[in-house]
């Protein structure tokens, strides 16, 4: 069960349609409730409903009383649609309270697929005001949902251990989240391509790859990182659906930083283009719940055969750079932190496979 989010968005393929494309040996209906002409054309296998009501509408101003009244409605549409003794995986927080009502109503299952700490990630940037009568609301529904979950799914560690001190019966999995099998391109393709970016082969290329505006992923926080990468001699490319506004951004259109526009590049393109860096890099503010952090980037970066730098408050994603990717993993502190960064070597995807690859969705069912 997706809700207003685009189902044909690069995030949504990775970590929804080629997982459950995946699955060869059980039917798996996509259920997408989506806005008026956000058509799906990702999975033919879909039940597309072009009834919602978008979340600026509701969610966070004075009407958050609705909230749970929307939820309802909803449920009862489902009701007619989901077959009793189903198991409804509900992507987030208010998809969860949706399938919480829907069980009452129909016998059926649900997987509470958290994604994030919606609560205190939407305290934090002050879309819900801490101990309003929405936050209060919100903390109240999180349990009722999390004990009434046929199963829950953590992003992190500490994600897991947050949802199982709020309810002890709750079973809770760890899955961060989904990665394909990536296609290694020659190393005389490689070339090929950092001949056309103007790259040298001995260059240090640093990608960053994904949205990149003022809100979650902070441009200003991340050209101040271009900025010392440029300086100690390194090249940056940057590969995001924002291409046309970052052009005109004169904090991002400096000297040794290239754009590229991932709308204009096919998948089999976009892999290619990501292996022509020796790093891939995440950072993220310092917040209440860094600890509980896992960019999706860190994990396609390593899954592109990259090496890493990770900022020190992508907590999971600095966990796995100490335990797991130690060799290619550089965790940025501070800007000496990345003096002395080398090309990369060849990897081996046997790792990243196995803790992210596509058969952890059988966790869930």
């Amino acid at each position: 069960l997706v809700i207003n989010e685009n189902i044909n968005s690069g995030l949504l393929k990775s970590q929804v349609i080629e997982p459950i494309k995946s699955i060869e040996d059980k039917q798996v209906k996509l259920i997408n409730i989506h806005k008026i002409g956000n058509t799906n054309k990702a999975y033919t296998n879909s039940i597309n409903l072009p009834i919602a009501i978008p979340y600026k509408l509701f969610l966070f101003n004075y009407l958050f009383f609705l909230t749970p009244v929307f939820a309802l409605l909803y449920a009862v549409i489902l009701s007619f649609i989901v077959k009793r003794d189903s198991i409804v995986v509900a992507r987030s927080y208010f998809p969860s309270l949706v399938t919480f009502f829907l069980k009452k109503i129909r016998n059926i299952n649900y997987v509470f697929d958290t994604r994030s700490l919606f609560i205190d990630e939407n305290t934090l940037n002050g879309n819900i005001k801490m101990n309003s009568l929405n936050y209060k609301m919100w903390r109240y529904f999180e349990k009722k949902i999390l004990c009434n979950s046929y199963k829950t799914t953590a992003v992190s560690i500490k994600h897991k251990e947050f949802h199982e001190a709020m309810c002890s019966k709750a079973i809770v999995e760890l899955i961060p989240c989904y990665v394909s099998t990536m296609k290694y391109i020659a190393k005389d393709r490689e070339q090929e391509l950092r001949k056309e970016l103007g790259y040298k082969s001995n260059d240090i290329v640093i990608t960053y790859y994904g949205s990149l505006d003022n809100g979650w992923n902070s441009i200003d926080m991340y050209a101040e990182f271009f900025k010392e990468c440029t300086s100690r001699g390194y090249k940056v490319l940057v590969i995001s659906q924002h291409y046309e506004n970052l052009l005109h951004d004169d904090r991002i259109n400096i000297k040794n930083v290239t754009l590229l526009n991932t709308t204009s590049l096919d998948s089999g393109e976009l892999v290619e283009y990501l292996q022509v860096a020796d790093y891939g890099v995440v950072l993220m503010k310092k917040a209440a719940d860094w600890e509980t952090r896992l960019s999706v980037k860190f994990v396609e970066y390593l899954n592109a055969g990259l090496q890493v730098i990770v900022g020190e408050y992508v907590g999971e994603a600095v966990r796995y750079s100490r335990e797991e990717f130690s060799e290619r993993s550089v965790i940025c502190r501070k800007v000496d932190d990345i003096d002395k960064l080398v090309s990369k070597k060849n990897y081996t995807n046997d790792k990243v496979t196995k803790l992210f690859g596509y058969k952890n969705i059988g966790k869930i069912i």
